[in-house]
């Protein structure tokens, strides 16, 4: 990942939900002057039927998180990579683990330098 060069970090925001623009993000990611973004797909009603379904049913049946983050994020990881900019996003709703390794995958699909922690 690339490092800051000016003493001023450059910080914006993206969110999310199943009727936004879905490439908002990686325009962000190809064309703004930003270091970071910081990201929001968790609704107060995400949050609650996430979890309701988490209980209801066994978690080898369902992925409980923000399922079209993965797509935000899948189209801008190659603009991401290539200028340096870290993103923070919460978007796991009740199954932060889960989320955290599915674009971990796809990154090391990509072969990209990108690294999620």
């Amino acid at each position: 990942m690339g490092s800051i060069k000016r003493s001023t970090a450059r910080i914006t925001s993206a969110s999310g939900s199943v009727t936004d623009r879905r490439y908002e993000f990686a325009e962000i990611g190809k064309h703004e002057d930003v270091d970071f973004i910081a990201g929001d797909w968790m609704s107060d009603y995400n949050m609650t039927t996430r979890g309701a379904a988490k209980v209801s049913r066994s978690s080898a049946e369902t992925s409980e998180y923000k399922h079209c983050f993965l797509e935000y994020i899948t189209s801008a990881l190659e603009s991401l990579n290539a200028r340096g900019i870290r993103v923070t996003v919460n978007a796991g709703a009740s199954d932060t683990s889960r989320l955290h390794y599915v674009p971990v995958d796809v990154i090391a699909a990509k072969g990209l330098s990108l690294k999620a922690v």
